[in-house]
């Protein structure tokens, strides 16, 4: 970190950390972010790409935010603003500032800012921290602002004069992933550990252990999948286990290979008809034979006379 750079941030040496230099072409906020997730600045592109189509699926969270003034200081990195200057609205036919801000973001060279780094934290589910040159600690930009949401990764850079630097640690890693870790915090790891003991301890409280409705278990397993998900677990009860049904014949199949003619008619019966199983007809009364047959009338007419 360069002496002028260290000047910027005096808070950055007492937690261990240093801001590292990043090109100055407008690109500057996106290539602290590769930085800081890929270990190069070389990912911007790729990193915008995903940050612009994020706010346009979104537009309820940040076109409220988006003025004619954003539209004109989106060119880079020049320091100094230029004085305002009355900007008519769009006339019939036009794009509206929110799509056109969104056409300008999507160039390279566009200077990135607040709610860039916003939209970063949600599409990447990654929250960011920006240290500035007070050494008041200001809030992280969080994926999630939920209260008890899981924790997440953190993103660290440095903001000053409309630049933003990568921030790492002094100590390293120098190469791959920032993983920045100020001093006296948490790493991520950490955090997690706790997230998921106090969801355990939750998952087994007494509470938890009474019997439940089938109503109010459903309502209960979509309440707590998030926390327990992250911690490799989950609410579904373990089921008995069922044996294993023997498979049943194809609809319409006879399991008497004497009756297998009668498939080849498969399609004269209806579906109904074809879940029914098959009965053998009732055999026909056996007929006498013809000498007995005779003796029969031979009998019957001798009684007449």
């Amino acid at each position: 970190m360069s002496r002028r750079v260290q000047k910027k941030f005096p808070g950055l040496a007492g937690q261990g950390l240093k801001a590292l230099s990043v090109e100055g072409d407008g690109n500057c906020l996106f290539r602290s972010l590769s930085d800081q997730m890929f270990g190069h600045p070389d990912e911007h592109l790729a990193i915008r790409e995903k940050v612009v189509k994020f706010m346009r699926k979104n537009p309820g969270d940040f076109e409220v935010w988006i003025t004619e003034e954003d539209m004109r200081v989106r060119n880079a990195p020049k320091r100094k603003l230029s004085p305002k200057r009355y900007t008519k609205g769009p006339t019939s036919g036009e794009k509206s500032t929110w799509e056109r801000y969104l056409d300008k973001m999507a160039t390279p060279k566009a200077y990135g800012g607040q709610q860039e780094i916003k939209a970063f934290a949600r599409a990447f589910d990654m929250d960011v921290r920006v240290h500035t040159q007070s050494q008041h600690q200001h809030d992280p930009y969080r994926a999630d602002d939920n209260t008890g949401a899981r924790p997440r990764r953190m993103a660290h850079l440095a903001y000053a004069d409309q630049h933003y630097w990568s921030v790492r640690n002094v100590a390293g890693p120098h190469k791959g992933p920032a993983q920045t870790l100020p001093k006296g915090e948490e790493s991520f790891e950490q955090r997690m550990e706790k997230y998921c003991a106090a969801s355990h301890s939750t998952a087994s409280s007494p509470l938890s252990s009474l019997e439940l409705s089938d109503e109010e278990s459903s309502e209960t397993s979509v309440q707590q999948p998030p926390m327990l998900e992250a911690c490799g677990q989950t609410t579904k009860r373990k089921r008995e286990k069922e044996p294993t049904p023997a498979p049943r014949p194809a609809p319409g199949r006879n399991q008497d290979p004497n009756l297998a003619f009668i498939d080849r008619f498969d399609d004269d019966f209806d579906s109904e008809e074809e879940s029914k199983p098959y009965h053998r007809p009732a055999p026909a009364p056996k007929l006498a034979s013809t000498y007995e047959h005779n003796s029969a009338l031979a009998d019957l007419f001798s009684d007449t006379d």
